[in-house]
């Protein structure tokens, strides 16, 4: 049932902040600097540092038997587990001064991070502020946003290697029904008031406001159903994928990286699928056209050409031939969300003249022989042909739509 209690609901939220991973390193590094500063303070001088300390050794010793596959399961049904993992992610967020040190912090982040991507398989959340202490606490492992709030920021997994942890994580919640995703769509779009849980969440009025607070200070706004949420989940899983490679090295990459890269580029096709519906969220379908013209460099002219020129490898390759594959459908769901728009007549006169720019001043078509050979090839996987078919139909038909 809803992990929130009574002292949640009437502790006022007055702040929550989980700063971004090069942040929270760099804070560390500054504190470790002089050898002789407050961060040497030992445990037994100072209580608060005990109990942080001895925190920490607790969520360590959960952490490390998380890996054991019998006790993944375990772990999962273990309620109480369960309130001191999001219930850390809650205090460090808003109560940060507390816990007294970045380094520790990191600590007990890094420790809930591999508990949640341990449990991720199984767990079943249980209210709407779990839903959103688990987005923010995978987004606290990702990069700092740029100055352009849509713009993918880079996050080269050298540096980051927790966020492929947390990519994975965040992509099993958003798929697991039956209430996963319902809970994971209702944060991430902020229609919390159409979100009706009376036979999961205790309480749900207490969870919904909860969670509207936590969003709240999280954005540093009270309108938090514009799709920022969105735009960020959309960023992070992104974050990871090297659009500064060519084919070449981008075919290395996801030798190596398969599973991250496949993982990523599946959650983004999740976020996009969130607001493609005819229902309550329709009117954020939006979010993907500007997300594509805001990458459209990283996205078309990168990602989708090396995916085409990678396509002759996967035959060879079947690692490459599944990020080939979902790196298309991801690219096709973005412009078959363009399409739609603009078979609707819905898209706002600015943005039609930028996407009729986009598709007739680069090319960013697929050639037609290299489409057709591809389909003819038998050797080529069925599905990775249907969608390089399938883009060459949606381009084709966007720039047919879309006027000057």
């Amino acid at each position: 049932m809803n992990s929130s209690s009574p002292e949640d609901v009437d502790d006022p939220i007055d702040q929550f902040a989980l700063l971004d991973y090069s942040t929270i390193l760099d804070e560390f590094k500054a504190e470790n600097k002089h050898h002789f500063s407050t961060l040497q303070t030992k445990s037994a001088t100072n209580e608060q540092v005990l109990l942080i300390d001895e925190l920490i050794t607790v969520t360590m010793i959960l952490r490390n038997i998380s890996f054991n596959g019998f006790n993944k399961f375990k772990i999962t049904g273990n309620d109480l587990l369960r309130d001191l993992m999001f219930r850390i992610v809650k205090m460090i967020g808003s109560h940060s001064e507390k816990f007294l040190y970045h380094r520790k912090r990191l600590c007990l982040l890094k420790d809930c991070l591999f508990l949640l991507y341990n449990m991720s398989q199984e767990l079943q959340l249980r209210s709407l502020e779990e839903a959103f202490l688990s987005f923010a606490l995978v987004a606290s492992f990702g990069p700092k946003l740029t100055d352009d709030p849509v713009v993918i920021p880079p996050a080269n997994i050298d540096r980051f290697t927790y966020l492929p942890y947390g990519i994975d994580a965040l992509t099993k919640l958003l798929v697991r029904e039956p209430h996963n995703r319902s809970f994971m769509k209702a944060v991430l779009t902020g229609d919390l008031s159409n979100s009706n849980f009376s036979t999961i969440v205790d309480d749900p009025a207490a969870d919904r406001a909860n969670t509207r607070a936590l969003i709240t200070k999280y954005l540093g706004t009270s309108v938090i159903n514009d799709g920022s949420l969105l735009t960020r989940s959309f960023q992070l899983f992104l974050s990871v994928i090297p659009f500064d490679k060519n084919s070449m090295e981008l075919s290395k990459f996801a030798s190596i990286r398969t599973s991250v890269v496949v993982q990523s580029l599946f959650g983004a096709k999740l976020i996009i699928d969130l607001v493609n519906g005819e229902d309550e969220v329709a009117r954020l379908r939006i979010l993907p056209v500007t997300w594509l013209l805001k990458n459209s460099r990283s996205i078309l002219l990168n990602l989708n050409r090396s995916s085409v020129s990678m396509i002759s490898e996967s035959v060879k390759n079947e690692y490459i031939a599944l990020v080939v594959l979902k790196a298309l459908i991801m690219i096709n769901s973005l412009l078959g969300n363009c399409v739609l728009l603009a078979e609707q007549n819905v898209l706002p006169k600015p943005i039609e003249e930028e996407l009729h720019k986009l598709v007739h001043g680069h090319r960013i078509n697929p050639d037609s022989d290299i489409t057709l050979e591809t389909l003819l090839n038998p050797t080529v996987d069925r599905n990775v042909a249907n969608e390089l078919v399938r883009q060459f139909g949606l381009l084709t038909q966007l720039g047919q739509l879309v006027k000057p």
